[in-house]
């Protein structure tokens, strides 16, 4: 049995935990989301820059695992450039394929937390837009 690719995925996420690009607060963000699991503690806050509908800039500060960590780094790298339109067909599974490892239920809930964050932004993101169809 070949282990290769099993060793790269976890050099993938390794090398997402220890990275430092998007670590940190943007000095001014758009807007901006905490959220912490109750269940292990971990927490993700999450701000982004959007302009024109896009992501310009994401980053982020954790406190957890080593996945939660690692998969807010990943989402802050695959959102960079994204439209907020594209942002909103982006769901649950297609954020635990970016992670690239298998995770147990458990840890699905570290690894989805940063993608919690982003839609809640989305979702108030909606909520803060007027409504565009008129009023009787």
């Amino acid at each position: 049995m070949d282990d290769t690719n099993d060793f790269d995925e976890e050099t993938f996420l390794r090398d997402h935990f220890e990275a430092s690009e998007f670590r940190g607060r943007l000095e001014n963000p758009s807007s901006s989301q905490t959220i912490l699991n109750r269940t292990c503690g971990d927490q993700v806050t999450l701000d982004l820059l959007i302009k024109d509908k896009t992501i310009q800039d994401a980053a982020f500060e954790a406190q957890g695992c080593i996945i939660s960590q690692a998969a807010t780094s990943i989402l802050c790298e695959f959102i960079q450039g994204q439209s907020i339109g594209q942002l909103k067909q982006f769901d649950a599974p297609s954020m635990l394929k970016q992670i690239r490892i298998p995770l147990s239920p458990r840890r699905m809930q570290c690894g989805l937390l940063a993608f919690q964050a982003l839609k809640q932004i989305l979702y108030l993101l909606d909520e803060s837009q007027p409504n565009s169809t008129p009023v009787d």
